[in-house]
């Protein structure tokens, strides 16, 4: 289960220092929103159901590329190779599944099934094509403690 992307999430709000879009605040927000209630109501109650109802609610909300794309980022905060391969997969879901994703990033399933697997090791290239066709792109910032103002 991906608690280990929500507590980045919530880090992410907490952090006063970080420079967050309104695009990635709004997901970071609605994140740990989605993540929040589904803890309280289903509080004592059957683990599975939060499970499944949390995982619905999460794909539906990574419908949004805006969304997606802050999750994707707050995986890659993690600095863990799993976190980024699991978030990869959620926004493979919400994008029609595995299937029509390798289908528009023209990959077979299985290719795309081992690539995002909790031991895949996706190539540059193929990274860059998954991104793209869900609508994603691939960037680099400086690190803000390396900026120097002008």
């Amino acid at each position: 289960m991906p608690t280990i992307l929500y507590e980045s999430w919530i880090l992410q709000v907490v952090d006063l220092n970080k420079k967050l879009t309104s695009c990635s605040l709004k997901a970071t927000i609605n994140q740990c929103k989605h993540f929040l209630l589904r803890s309280v109501t289903t509080k004592g109650g059957n683990n599975m159901a939060k499970a499944t109802s949390y995982q619905k609610d999460l794909i539906e909300s990574l419908k949004d590329p805006c969304e997606a794309a802050a999750y994707v980022n707050a995986a890659i905060e993690e600095g863990d190779r799993a976190a980024l391969l699991l978030a990869l997969r959620n926004v493979a879901e919400a994008n029609g599944g595995m299937a029509a994703v390798a289908e528009k990033a023209n990959l077979s399933r299985e290719s795309l099934y081992r690539m995002l697997s909790k031991k895949g090791n996706p190539e540059i290239k193929s990274l860059i094509t998954l991104l793209h066709t869900m609508g994603l792109r691939m960037s680099v910032e400086a690190e803000p403690h390396t900026c120097t103002s002008a």
